[in-house]
């Protein structure tokens, strides 16, 4: 269904965020100073996320709802650019005062200029990030990551 498409894409973020906070703690740990491992998300912009998630159902009736939904986005959601939407990564990879650990995101979450919600893996906010700072979550989806591969990778550090 397009809720759990949507479910799904949110857990796919979440999880990002997480194996990369973890690959920072575990890169830390090792005394790895010449990597960083960063975390950088979109907010919500004009793509054709919405419906094309709506268009993974099959059906022609899920894949019109897939394109309202588009639509109803793009008039009454708050959205910046996907040019915009890319600022983000953009100041992860090429910003001046970016160190591992770090997490940007749009400034007012959905839209707007870089924010750095996590410096050097702890939040700016106290109590802020906790699903993407959890180390539970963090460690799980290491160890099913390593199970994926078949292989450990920084785990015994």
């Amino acid at each position: 269904s397009l809720q759990q498409n949507f479910l799904r894409y949110h857990q796919t973020k979440l999880a990002n965020s997480c194996f990369a906070l973890g690959m920072h703690k575990r890169l830390e740990k090792a005394g790895i100073i010449n990597v960083k491992s960063i975390v950088s998300e979109p907010g919500i912009a004009a793509t054709d996320l919405a419906s094309n998630l709506g268009a993974a159902n099959k059906g022609i009736g899920k894949k019109i709802i897939g394109a309202v939904l588009g639509l109803y986005v793009r008039l009454f959601v708050k959205v910046q650019s996907p040019a915009d939407g890319a600022l983000p990564l953009i100041e992860g990879c090429f910003g001046a005062n970016v160190d591992g650990g770090d997490f940007f995101y749009p400034e007012q979450r959905q839209t707007g200029i870089p924010y750095k919600a996590i410096s050097k893996g702890e939040p700016v906010k106290p109590n802020s990030e906790k699903l993407s700072m959890d180390e539970t979550s963090q460690d799980l989806l290491w160890k099913k990551s390593e199970e994926a591969i078949g292989s450990a990778f920084l785990s015994d550090i």
